[in-house]
């Protein structure tokens, strides 16, 4: 059974429920006046919430991309053009929430969506564009998130600037050490509000990307 998103929205500290009809599927809102925009999922009768943690760098997480690079490999052969391992955990002592992420080269997306069945087997939910156009994106973990699958046709910028930002943090620990300090901040702040936390930390993005695509003069 699919996990179902909850967005809460309260006027006491006491939980108020809601329920209706998306797509087919019966949603519920749950949640406390103090944590607006917790996610909860219900899956079997059952709660999930998922919390937004920053943890400092685990050196098994290089090797964690690995053995789920070799999985990507054989679930999508031919289609992958490269892999590459992106985002806060990619940055060797930087703390990040738990999740892999991982960045698809591929040749077609067309032939990357007609592999969907076998990535549901190997543990993903294909979650189509989910905002971003012309990507791909796949989410393995239910209440508590494992990795990340973003795919872009080979040569798509949005590959060149999620390179760029992670070599950019890689190669000036200073920048990456504030990166550290305002997401461990914006973790606090955000009261398990996935959408303020990375909202909080925003414009520290889009300053160093803007940096760091002009250090490669895109």
């Amino acid at each position: 059974m699919k996990l179902l998103p909850i967005r809460c929205s309260f006027v006491s500290r006491s939980a108020i429920c809601e329920s209706g009809a998306q797509g087919g599927s019966l949603v519920v809102w749950v949640g406390f006046a103090s944590l607006p925009n917790l996610m909860i999922f219900k899956r079997n009768g059952k709660v999930y919430m998922r919390l937004v943690t920053v943890v400092p760098y685990n050196i098994q997480w290089p090797e964690i991309f690995e053995l789920e690079n070799s999985l990507s490999l054989m679930t999508l052969g031919r289609v992958i053009s490269k892999v590459h391992h992106i985002g806060s955990t990619s940055v060797p002592g930087l703390a990040a929430k738990p999740v892999i992420d991982i960045l698809l080269e591929v040749t077609d997306l067309k032939e990357l969506d007609r592999c969907n069945e076998k990535m549901k087997q190997a543990g993903y939910v294909a979650r189509g564009e989910n905002g971003i156009p012309n990507r791909r994106y796949f989410t393995k973990g239910e209440e508590q998130r494992s990795h990340h699958v973003h795919a872009f046709v080979s040569g798509d910028m949005q590959i060149a600037k999620h390179l760029a930002f992670r070599d950019y943090l890689i190669n000036n620990k200073e920048v990456a050490d504030q990166y550290a300090a305002i997401k461990r901040a914006a973790a606090l702040e955000s009261d398990n509000d996935i959408h303020r936390y990375s909202a909080l930390k925003a414009d520290f993005i889009a300053n160093h990307l803007r940096l760091a695509l002009l250090d490669l003069d895109l």
